[in-house]
């Protein structure tokens, strides 16, 4: 038998739903983003990495204001696990034309090179519409 050489690496990543429930921004009450919560936690159990799901209601957008208790978890998360990468998983309407959106805010809110983000995105353009 022939003898293989690989490595395995693992890139420790956490997949957000802050959307799973109603949410609350600028005292208007939205309707939460179907299906994201059991998406996360689907993807979670498949690809054995972490996730946070919004659970309940607080009257707040927990991913649009800042110092909210979603993203303060998230936070903790991120330092005691060594987190590489965030995703968070929104949901969207169909006459946005795609199926997936990479949002990175042109570059701003992201700490790795763009090509890392164009590599998932060519990746995933491979099945759905990015």
């Amino acid at each position: 038998m022939a003898m293989v050489s690989f490595s395995l690496i693992r890139i420790t990543i956490l997949l957000s739903a802050p959307h799973a429930v109603k949410k609350v921004r600028n005292e208007v009450t939205k309707g939460e983003d179907r299906l994201t919560g059991g998406i996360v936690e689907y993807l979670c159990e498949v690809f054995q990495v972490f996730g946070i799901v919004r659970t309940g209601n607080l009257r707040d957008d927990p991913s649009y204001y800042n110092g909210s208790d979603y993203k303060e978890a998230i936070l903790e998360v991120i330092k005691e696990y060594g987190i590489v990468y965030l995703f968070d998983i929104h949901g969207c309407t169909n006459d946005h034309g795609f199926d997936i959106g990479i949002g990175t805010f042109y570059g701003k809110n992201i700490s790795h090179e763009i090509k890392e983000v164009e590599h998932i995105k060519n990746v995933l353009s491979k099945d759905f519409l990015v």
